[in-house]
């Protein structure tokens, strides 16, 4: 369940993660790596 909420709220803040990616490289690598990983286990 949980894993979902995190796939909601990633579609809804994707654009303004994207848009900041060159400052926030690092963070949203692991955001990212998180996500895939919990999508790839539901």
């Amino acid at each position: 369940m949980a894993c979902l909420s995190m796939s909601e709220a990633w579609a809804g803040q994707r654009k303004a993660l994207f848009s900041d990616i060159q400052q926030k490289n690092g963070q949203h690598f692991l955001i990212t790596s998180a996500l895939n990983h919990c999508l790839n286990n539901v």
